[in-house]
């Protein structure tokens, strides 16, 4: 993917957990840290301190850090 559809795909991403209520963006936001867990990522609570990171850093919202772990590739982290 390149960089001008990964900012595409992050907007689009936004819009679409921007319109969930609070208690849907909980439950995506719970998904997610399951998702890593189960995929090995990454335990519990490395997922709450980089999730407090992005949001304190980067002055996100939860959909902000919902919409980038949609876009983000951890194949290109390693």
């Amino acid at each position: 993917m390149t960089e001008l559809e990964r900012k595409r795909f992050f907007r689009y991403s936004l819009r679409k957990y921007q319109a969930l209520g609070p208690a849907s963006i909980q439950a995506e936001i719970v998904k997610l840290k399951e998702k890593f867990a189960i995929d090995g990522f990454m335990d519990e609570e490395s997922f709450w301190e980089l999730y407090q990171d992005l949001v304190e850093t980067n002055g996100w919202k939860n959909t902000h850090v919902l919409a980038y772990f949609e876009t983000y590739s951890f194949d290109n982290a390693a």
